[in-house]
């Protein structure tokens, strides 16, 4: 059973809450958001450092443009991350801002996952990875 988190509940983020519940080996820890939700399971966004130790994978579903970069970095030592980062000029930066914390903190990040080759890949694969199966919003 993996135990996930998304962070951010747009289009993005509801998608792989969808994938998460039809996924009987993902737990879905939380939703965590800057937005009050009224969604079951739902959490402010800045509270999501009490879930370190309950959490396997945080999936960012955030803004590449402003958010998901300094966002990944205040968590990337204290959870293993997925996220779709597609700021092309600024992907090698980002992933030496990545790997200090990840490895001081015995996590992993992924990041750029989806945008290029699919825009849910991310969620494929994280909520595919248990059966070796892969499914998107709008089906298999």
């Amino acid at each position: 059973m993996v135990k996930i988190a998304i962070l951010g509940y747009g289009m993005l983020g509801k998608a792989v809450h969808r994938l998460a519940v039809e996924d009987e080996d993902v737990e879905l820890v939380g939703i965590f958001s800057r937005r009050k939700l009224d969604v079951c399971g739902s959490f402010d966004a800045k509270d999501i450092d009490q879930f370190v130790g309950k959490i396997d994978v945080v999936v960012l579903c955030t803004s590449s443009i402003d958010e998901t970069m300094p966002t990944a970095a205040r968590l990337a030592g204290k959870f293993c991350t997925v996220d779709t980062f597609d700021v092309h000029s600024q992907i090698a930066h980002y992933k030496q801002q990545l790997d200090g914390p990840s490895r001081e903190g015995g996590t992993t990040s992924i990041v750029s996952i989806g945008w290029d080759p699919g825009i849910l890949s991310m969620a494929r694969a994280i909520c595919g990875i248990t059966r070796g199966q892969s499914a998107t919003f709008w089906g298999k």
